[in-house]
């Protein structure tokens, strides 16, 4: 079989590229290893014996994504996808009995703030004013390749140019407006910093101390690496863009994609494993199949799949240099992973601890977010440096996905799904198939500490470990970031300076996905880009 393009990998981004390759033209295949498509976006059935609860298994939140292109321009409302607008979007217990509010009113959240410390609600919301300016002048360069000193624009005949132009007056103009900027150094300096620092400088209460610290790690990073102050800017982006969830789970966006995807004729092979990126003097022209079949590619594959999995296993080592394969090799990836536990509930939780009667939906609507406070976070940190489980739950999300859905389970039960950070591989030999059943109950434990009704409620439950991920996604060490999202690989240098246009030293491979800018999250925009990339280079008819 032929086609223009083969796609390797159909999460969001791989069926993203293949959409805007097919609607200008080309033949495209997207192939994937499991049959269901979405990666780590995909809403299943993850406990056999309660096939009437589903859950959103890994992603399960959406930041303004009804802005991003790929929803605009496929009118993903037309393809099934309805969003259901989440307010207020996070809800944060504590210990000592208090509660936050996250909404997307960045005045009402820092009104709950307030009532825990006034000097605080005023620290959030000149924290949100500062980096809004600093999102405002980012946000051109996420929907295309970010600028890197000395890169040279590609020029090809009669096309390109224009695009060209109007990227390096893109850049040119965002240099200015941050240079111009009264708070510039102030950028500059944040920037770098590490997160403990930004904390601890402008905020004095361990509750919003204790979310501060969250969003920092949402990264993966503990709050003393250099840059982890970054991530605190997903609350910015909250608050000026909404957050919302696909009814029907997160599985949802990418099944929208597929059918935007199948209209304009692209083609997908589920449940098909590829062994190699089969390269031919110099070129990417196919892929083989473990069944030993070939799939060729006229004019391009793309490889929205872990930049170190492309590299290091899927194209021959007889076809790179030995220098570019060490960089691949040496791109950040520290083996901290994710494990997410799934439980059916029969009945809902009432945070009780924390003031709930249960009168209140938005505690059950809101997603959850577990961080007592820094000291928590230091303690979470230190464990999974030495490859222990951590016996102080520091970093979880809490999804009652029936709580805004309840089509995601029978009749007045419900789906839950926690998640925490872990390492990859345990010490002393330890095996995460065993492991991960503590972990889900240290995890449920927590919960409980807040929600105390739901003990001896859990009707079933599940769990995916590093080991389980790196199974079912094909990531190396399941990172579910394809490799880390730090300073040194962000925009840029995401994931190495010279594969950070999407382009490879393989003529015709190109890469996509969370291993390339933008970076992780559901946006379509790496997809997006690495479209546009291989539009700049190939004509389809």
């Amino acid at each position: 079989m032929d086609y223009d393009v083969v796609i390797v990998g159909g999460g969001h981004n791989g069926l993203t590229c293949a959409a805007y390759l097919a609607r200008a033209g080309a033949s495209v295949v997207v192939i994937e290893r499991r049959g269901v498509l979405g990666g780590c976006g995909t809403s299943e059935a993850t406990i056999p014996e309660l096939p009437d609860f589903t859950f959103n298994a890994g992603a399960f939140d959406l930041l303004g994504f009804e802005e991003q292109p790929v929803y605009k321009d496929f009118q993903l409302d037309r393809h099934g996808l309805e969003l259901i607008p989440n307010d207020p979007f996070f809800f944060m217990p504590f210990p000592d009995g208090s509660h936050l509010f996250i909404y997307r009113s960045a005045e009402r959240t820092a009104e709950g703030i307030a009532a825990i410390s006034r000097a605080d609600a005023e620290a959030y919301l000149r924290y949100i004013e500062f980096w809004s300016r600093l999102d405002d002048i980012l946000a051109p360069f996420y929907t295309r390749p970010a600028p890197l000193p000395g890169r040279r624009a590609r020029r090809r005949p009669n096309r390109g140019l224009r695009r060209a132009l109007r990227r390096g007056a893109t850049t040119l103009a965002a240099a200015a407006r941050l240079t111009r900027s009264s708070v510039a150094a102030e950028m500059a300096r944040v920037a770098l910093m590490p997160a403990r620092g930004y904390i601890a400088e402008h905020f004095e209460s361990p509750q919003v101390q204790g979310l501060m610290a969250f969003f920092a790690m949402q990264t993966k990073t503990t709050l003393d690496q250099p840059g982890s102050v970054l991530a605190m800017s997903e609350l910015v982006i909250s608050h000026a863009a909404g957050v919302a969830r696909p009814r029907g789970g997160i599985g949802r966006v990418s099944e929208a994609i597929a059918r935007a995807l199948e209209v304009h004729g692209g083609e997908i092979v589920r449940a098909s494993h590829i062994d190699e990126i089969v390269v031919e003097r110099g070129r990417a022209v196919g892929v083989r199949l473990a069944d030993g079949q070939t799939i060729r590619a006229r004019r391009a594959v793309v490889a929205a799949i872990s930049p170190q999995r492309v590299f290091l296993s899927l194209v021959g080592r007889e076809h790179l240099s030995a220098a570019f394969r060490s960089r691949v090799a040496h791109i950040q990836n520290d083996g901290t992973s994710v494990i997410k536990a799934y439980y059916a509930l029969d009945e809902a939780p009432i945070f009780s601890t924390v003031g709930d009667d249960g009168g209140r939906a938005e505690f059950r609507t809101a997603s959850g977010m577990v961080c007592p406070g820094v000291d928590a976070a230091d303690a979470m940190w230190a464990d999974i440096r030495a490859r222990r489980l951590p016996a102080t739950q520091a970093w979880i999300w809490c999804t009652l996905s029936t709580g805004l859905d309840p089509s995601m389970a029978p009749p007045g039960k419900h789906a839950l799904g926690l998640h925490e950070w872990v390492p990859h591989q345990l010490a002393e030999g330890r095996d995460w198939d065993e492991a991960k059943q503590e972990m889900a109950r240290r995890l449920f434990g927590e919960y409980c500490r807040y929600a105390p009704n739901l003990e001896n409620k859990v009707l079933g439950s599940a769990s995916r470990s590093p080991k389980d991920w790196e199974a079912i996604t094909d990531n190396p060490k399941g990172n579910n970031f394809h490799v880390d999202f730090v300073p040194h690989q962000l925009f840029g240098f995401r994931p190495l300076p010279e594969l950070s246009d999407y382009r490879t030293p393989i003529d015709g491979l190109y890469l996509s996905g969370a291993g390339t800018h933008p970076g992780p999250a559901i946006t379509g925009l790496p997809g997006h880009n690495t479209a546009q990339a291989v539009l700049e280079d190939r004509r389809f008819s």
